[in-house]
């Protein structure tokens, strides 16, 4: 199904997981299978399983796929297993603050970056 959708799109395909609204969870194994193709470019997890995440980004390390947050209430070490960043509605609400968390990453201030995480966790519950 995922794939013949990849072949019909004429632009690239993101993949979403969010167990919490639909009572289904992506398999590592599938995602893996599928990110090997051209049309797939990534995945917007919002499992919050960070486990899986770090399994994703290995997994997939090497290929034109990308693994992102799908929350900011875990923004931070969905950053720090390799996640290249977060698709997260709060940045709707706190723009500046999402984005300040995955620079303050970047540069290393990891003190900062996590009292920062702390704060978003509230709006996000």
């Amino acid at each position: 199904h995922f794939k013949a959708i990849a072949d019909a799109s004429s632009i690239p395909v993101i993949l979403y997981s969010v167990p919490a609204n639909t009572g289904l969870d992506l398999n590592t194994d599938s995602i893996i299978r599928l990110s090997e193709h051209q049309n797939i470019i990534g995945i917007k997890d919002s499992n919050g399983d960070i486990t899986k995440m770090a399994t994703l980004v290995h997994g997939t390390k090497g290929q034109n796929f990308q693994v992102l947050a799908g929350s900011a209430s875990f923004l931070l070490s969905s950053l720090v297993v390799g996640c290249v960043g977060g698709i997260c509605a709060l940045a709707n609400v706190l723009p500046k603050q999402v984005c300040d968390l995955q620079r303050l990453h970047r540069e290393g201030k990891m003190e900062e970056a996590k009292e920062l995480q702390h704060i978003l966790v509230a709006p996000n519950s």
